[in-house]
């Protein structure tokens, strides 16, 4: 599957950095991070970042919003407040799409590369419900871990889901992107709360 990643600046205030790297007060930081830079050079930082993804059909299969993110020579980025954003499109319509997932974490890096992303830190997954467009799962990890061109995401850290018919808790999950499956691996407990 041929992705394609654009990254669009919603504001003009971008600027690359210097061969110093980012300064500070102490010594030791400062050969640390112009050590790592030299490795792994910052290209460009953005004040906010907006990209898309297209399958081979040219349709759009997800966004990714930032406003604020880091590019590296490497071909690989770190954002701050992501919010990821997946799409489906019905049988009828070529053109219509609809939101599938909307993931949020405090912090990301993707590896544009293997066209891998993992969401750190209060990571919340919500899935629509294709029926009424309204959120019906609401997924919190400490980490999960997204591969774009499988569209699937998977942790194996702690997992509470809250949907209508009550509360799951897992020590692992695995979710196919598109299908809307989501796969509960290790210590799974949940709650039933039948809907009133």
């Amino acid at each position: 599957m041929a992705l394609l990643f654009l990254a669009l600046t919603l504001c003009a205030a971008v600027y690359l950095t210097s061969k110093q790297g980012v300064y500070s007060h102490d010594p030791l930081a400062r050969d640390a991070t112009s050590a790592y830079q030299q490795r792994d050079p910052v290209i460009a930082r953005f004040t906010a970042m907006k990209s898309f993804s297209f399958n081979e059909n040219g349709q759009l299969e997800s966004t990714l919003y930032s406003p604020k993110a880091t590019h590296y020579k490497s071909d690989k980025q770190t954002v701050k407040h992501p919010d990821f954003y997946s799409y489906e499109y019905s049988k009828a319509s070529d053109t219509h799409s609809s939101e599938i997932w909307h993931i949020q974490a405090k912090k990301a890096s993707h590896d544009g590369t293997k066209q891998q992303s993992v969401f750190e830190d209060d990571v919340r997954a919500l899935s629509t419900d294709p029926a009424t467009n309204a959120y019906n799962l609401d997924i919190t990890t400490p980490i999960l871990h997204i591969d774009h061109i499988q569209q699937t995401a998977y942790s194996n850290d702690h997992i509470n889901i809250i949907s209508p018919t009550g509360t799951t808790q897992a020590q692992s999950i695995l979710l196919q992107l598109q299908s809307r499956t989501v796969t509960l691996e290790n210590q799974v407990k949940s709650n039933y709360a039948p809907p009133q």
